[in-house]
């Protein structure tokens, strides 16, 4: 298994930390880093590395929002609204049922037909082949069971998430937020969205301010956010995880100290050494 794109440290660093030179557990490492870099920010609620994040937000019929992941490099999008992308529907009499689930970057249709056979078809957002709209209606179009007409082209992964639609005996309207919002800030150190009612920064909200709308995951952003160089302190929290899950494969997790003759040595304990990485991690902890 290949360090992870968006990993928090590198084989060579690591490799470096522990003092070895040879590549034999190179893969094992590698595996390590990947899984060093998920605990650190499964710990810390967030990303690190820079990249960019499309965020789904309830509406709280306040004037800012809390984005998950900072400091904000930048912002391409805010939007709220709805209006339709695409239909989709079943065109096969016969079928059982016919569904449709669109999360942030898949699109996932379910058939089953006459005979009880399911019949699963996904497509990545992610992707070029889908990434607008057109392209995506069209490709439902083709696929066997299900019809789909375009209304409005637009960036796939802009499509509002849904679970599981029912399209067998209704149409689905696939929507998207029209509604761009322009006049905001951004705090890009703590990750928040202002938005603000005049497009002069001196001017005060008055007694109607823009608000976000009070409904739930209806707010779209769009940004960039994270580290192009990880600090060193989140870094070395990743270090410190490789170093202790690589240093304790060979040993029994049930066995806390050991001895030989009047040799004796005693393992710190777990719990305690990811206490220690974690302390190192406070600073960098998610708010929410």
């Amino acid at each position: 298994m290949a360090v992870d794109t968006y990993a928090l440290t590198s084989l060579t660093n690591v490799k470096s930390y522990l003092g070895i030179t040879n590549s034999d557990d190179d893969t094992l490492l590698e595996n390590c880093i990947n899984r060093a870099s998920d605990w650190v920010e499964s710990y810390c609620d967030r990303k690190f590395k820079a990249r960019t994040f499309y965020e789904w937000h309830d509406g709280s019929g306040l004037r800012q929002l809390r984005l998950r992941n900072w400091p904000i490099r930048y912002t391409s999008f805010v939007a709220f609204g709805s209006q339709n992308a695409f239909s989709v529907a079943s065109n096969v009499s016969s079928d059982l049922a016919a569904s449709i689930s669109i999360s942030s970057d898949e699109v996932r249709l379910l058939r089953v037909a006459s005979n009880g056979t399911e019949t699963e078809t996904t497509f990545d957002l992610t992707a070029s082949a889908y990434d607008s709209t057109s392209e995506l209606s069209a490709a439902i179009e083709s696929t066997t069971g299900f019809t789909s007409t375009l209304a409005t082209n637009v960036p796939s992964r802009w499509l509002h998430c849904l679970q599981g639609r029912d399209v067998k005996t209704t149409t689905l309207n696939a929507t998207f937020p029209p509604d761009s919002e322009n006049e905001y800030r951004v705090d890009t150190d703590k990750g928040i969205v202002f938005l603000r009612s005049s497009s002069h920064f001196d001017v005060e909200f008055g007694d109607q301010p823009g608000r976000l709308p009070r409904s739930r995951q209806s707010v779209l952003v769009v940004y960039n956010a994270g580290y192009s160089s990880i600090p060193d302190d989140i870094e070395q929290a990743a270090l410190e995880f490789v170093q202790k899950v690589y240093s304790m494969r060979s040993h029994d997790p049930n066995v806390s100290n050991e001895g030989l003759g009047d040799y004796n040595y005693s393992l710190r304990p777990s719990a305690e050494v990811l206490a220690t990485i974690g302390s190192v991690l406070e600073p960098h902890k998610g708010i929410r």
